[in-house]
C-alpha cells in the first residue's frame, strides 16, 4: 500500500470517528455549569408592545437529591389566550428569589402523550432528570409551526442557579433508556416527500445522550 492510499484511509477513518464523537453540551467550571454558545440559538421573538403582564398557567416544585428546592412557573402572555403555545414565559425561583427567566413568543407546549410515555408518565410541562445529587436537568419542547422542527430547551439547575445549555430546533424521533442513560434520537430538519412517497431530502439525524453527569450530542 503506497503512502497516498494510507493517508486517504486514515483521513476517512478519522472523519468517520469524528462524525460519531459525542461532544459535551456544557462544561463544569469550579463546580458550576458553563454553557457553550454553539448549542444555544436565540428565539426570534419580534417586538410586541402589547405584552404588559403574564398569566400563570402552572407551577412545579423541583427538588434535587441533596434537598435543594426550586419552583418552575409557566406563564402565558396576558391577552394571548387564543394564541398558539401553552405558555410563553418561564420563571425559575430558588429560596424565594427568581434566578432565571426566558420568554418565547411562539411558545412551549406540554409534552405529548407519546413523548411522556417514552420519558416518564409523571412528566407534564417538562422532563426532569437528576444528573448528580445537586444537579437537575429540565427539558422543554416548543410548538411545531408549519412542520418545522420545534425548539428543545434544556436548563440545568445546580447550587441555586439555573443555566440554559441547549436551545435548538429538533424533532424528537425516539427516546431509549438503558443503564441510567437516556438517548434521544433527534432530527434537525423536515423531510419532504414526492407524491410517490420518495423523500426529496435526507433527514439530518443527531443523538443526545444524558449520562455520566453530562449531556452529550453527536451527529448520528
Amino acid at each position: 500500500m503506497n503512502m497516498k492510499k494510507l493517508v486517504l484511509i486514515l483521513t476517512m477513518c478519522i472523519m468517520h470517528f469524528l462524525s460519531y464523537a459525542q461532544e459535551p453540551v456544557f462544561a463544569y467550571d469550579n463546580n458550576q455549569i458553563k454553557s457553550k454558545p454553539q448549542f444555544i440559538e436565540a428565539f426570534n421573538n419580534g417586538n410586541f408592545d402589547n405584552i404588559t403582564s403574564h398569566s400563570l398557567q402552572k407551577s412545579y416544585n423541583v427538588s434535587a437529591q441533596n434537598g435543594d428546592k426550586y419552583i418552575v412557573k409557566c406563564f402565558k402572555n396576558a391577552g394571548w389566550e387564543n394564541e398558539p403555545g401553552d405558555w410563553h414565559y418561564l420563571e425559575i425561583a430558588y429560596n424565594g428569589q427568581t434566578i432565571y427567566s426566558i420568554d418565547y413568543a411562539d411558545g412551549w407546549e406540554y409534552l405529548s402523550p407519546n413523548l411522556k410515555s417514552s420519558l416518564s408518565p409523571m412528566a407534564d410541562a417538562f422532563y426532569q432528570k437528576d444528573l448528580d445529587c445537586d444537579t437537575v436537568m429540565l427539558l422543554f419542547t416548543g410548538i411545531t409551526i408549519m412542520s418545522q422542527p420545534p425548539y428543545i430547551t434544556v436548563i440545568i439547575l445546580k447550587k441555586g442557579k439555573a443555566t440554559l445549555v441547549l436551545n435548538k430546533p429538533f424533532f424528537i424521533e425516539k427516546v431509549q433508556h438503558s443503564n441510567n442513560e437516556d438517548v434521544f434520537s433527534l432530527c434537525a430538519n423536515t423531510v419532504e416527500y414526492y407524491d410517490n412517497g420518495t423523500p426529496m431530502n435526507n433527514a439530518s439525524i443527531q443523538k443526545l445522550y444524558v449520562k455520566n453527569k453530562m449531556i452529550f450530542i453527536s451527529n448520528n
